[in-house]
């Protein structure tokens, strides 16, 4: 979902808005689209949750089911499973994601939209501990998809949720040997930054010039200094 920009008391006041409005009754399927679609969203981004999956399930589902808008009504349950997935109802959120979602894009050979729900499914598998399998489908059906569309947002979601994965299994980082240069670069950077910060709070020089002090020390002025004595 998109983020809305409006206040808080903009969205309440917008949402007294449209509920008056569909109160008002003698509207068609067409009319009720855009009204419902804001209506959803409106409650999902003000944190009414069981607001917004009762109207996704009681209103704007039976709306695209009656109109046989396949598509809206799979984009209406991934909301759905959205929800049951923060609340950690994982197997029904799971179920709708398989069920619900995944046949209907797959009919409409609408290979984004599949990507983005096995991304979602492996969220879920995540969530569950299941990281072997999280990972497979990660790197077997989500990230191919994204190198060619050529969607470079997508694939650093997937290298951000393999980070993520490493945390407590080292095997994250098989997921893609580009996952594995990003994770290295990575690794890299955070040890040269590391030891630049302690080397700072030590105040001691680093590299050649702590080399060249040493030597200063032990052999004393060198011949330069000695022949202008």
């Amino acid at each position: 979902l998109t983020i809305d920009t409006r206040s808080a008391d903009e969205r309440r006041a917008r949402i007294g808005e449209i509920r008056e409005w569909l109160a008002r009754g003698s509207l068609d399927d067409d009319q009720l689209i855009g009204p419902y679609d804001e209506l959803g969203r409106l409650l999902y981004s003000l944190g009414e949750y069981a607001e917004a999956e009762a109207h996704w399930r009681g209103h704007e589902l039976p709306l695209h089911q009656r109109r046989g808008d396949e598509m809206a009504a799979a984009v209406t349950m991934g909301r759905v499973a959205d929800i049951l997935e923060a609340r950690g109802q994982f197997d029904e959120a799971l179920r709708i994601r398989c069920e619900d979602e995944l046949p209907v894009y797959e009919r409409m050979g609408d290979v984004h939209s599949r990507a983005v729900t096995m991304g979602r499914i492996a969220n879920i598998y995540q969530a569950r501990g299941q990281l072997d399998e999280a990972l497979r489908v990660r790197r077997e059906d989500e990230l191919p998809v994204y190198e060619r569309l050529g969607d470079v947002r997508g694939e650093h979601r997937i290298f951000a949720h393999a980070l993520e994965v490493a945390a407590t299994d080292r095997r994250a980082v098989q997921v893609h040997r580009r996952s594995q240069q990003h994770i290295g670069a990575l690794a890299v950077c955070l040890a040269a930054q590391r030891l630049a910060d302690l080397a700072h709070q030590c105040r001691v020089p680093r590299g050649p010039q702590r080399s060249a002090a040493r030597e200063r020390r032990r052999s004393g002025p060198g011949p330069r200094g000695a022949a202008h004595a």
